[in-house]
């Protein structure tokens, strides 16, 4: 069970970048939505974080950083203050930020934070999930030892490799990902979230896009926890889990028109979030 957010910013409101980073930190620090999904036993997400971010001026420039510390702790809230002001210098953004909390029975360490990275001849591809995925099925399909992967990397891993196979013989890199997230459903087990984000450097051209779905017949519980929120404006466009909706100052949400996703695989650009696929 995580949190995730992704966005992109330009013009005068990539100065919001820091508002909402802000935001996902005291969303990770205390979730009331994990709160109640968990009975009162759990209510931060405090096993590591990870940020992917491709800046443009002139040229993309990418920044790419994960810790193993709490998203809130003194350390983490340096570097995000440091990322941010990094962010500053940009004309346009697209940012995908992600706070882990892992279960008892998966890895834990640096590496296993996310976003997971996939290098390509021709880019590169970052994968984030809030969700659970089938972990023996993935690792035999992947042909990887199990027991040292976690469960939403093996999906990431799945999902990447299945983009960047279509990407060699087909630039259409919406059908691609549209493809990959169909196949990849199968891999989420009943009861468990395929909230996910996906940023995609690919050439000098940036995309990001963001998925929703609860497999199974999930208490409510369970799906106001999954849910994804959405802000959109001329200059940015933001989406991410539930809980960033608790935390973002009125002063900032009241720029946006604001609205939760459908189930479905969503694309990211311009000032819309446009449906792909229904998931």
């Amino acid at each position: 069970m995580c949190r995730l957010i992704a966005a992109r910013f330009t013009g005068e409101k990539i100065e919001l970048a820091g508002e909402v980073l802000n935001a996902f930190v005291e969303s990770s620090r205390r979730d009331p939505y994990l709160e109640r999904v968990s009975g009162n036993r759990y209510s931060a997400h405090d096993d590591g974080w990870g940020i992917a971010v491709v800046g443009y001026g002139d040229n993309p420039s990418v920044i790419y950083h994960r810790m193993i510390e709490p998203i809130y702790f003194e350390n983490s809230l340096r570097v995000l203050d440091l990322i941010n002001k990094r962010i500053q210098r940009y004309k346009e953004v697209y940012l995908l930020i992600h706070s882990r909390k892992s279960s008892r029975n998966e890895p834990y360490g640096l590496e296993y934070t996310h976003p997971f990275i996939r290098l390509m001849e021709n880019g590169a591809l970052w994968f984030a999930h809030n969700g659970g995925a089938k972990k023996e099925e993935l690792a035999r399909e992947l042909g990887v030892y199990p027991w040292i992967r976690v469960d939403s990397e093996l999906l990431g891993y799945y999902i990447m490799g299945n983009i960047g196979d279509c990407l060699s013989i087909n630039d259409d890199l919406d059908e691609c990902v549209r493809d990959a997230y169909v196949k990849g459903l199968k891999y989420i087990p009943e009861n468990s979230g395929y909230n996910t984000g996906l940023l995609a450097l690919t050439s000098r051209n940036s995309s990001l896009y963001i998925s929703h779905k609860v497999a199974g017949n999930p208490s409510q519980a369970l799906l106001d926890y999954y849910k994804i929120v959405a802000y959109t404006s001329d200059e940015a466009v933001i989406a991410g889990s539930i809980t960033i909706k608790e935390y973002l100052p009125s002063k900032v949400s009241e720029q946006f028109k604001t609205w939760f996703l459908e189930p479905g695989l969503y694309s990211i650009r311009g000032k819309e979030i446009s449906l792909i696929t229904k998931l």
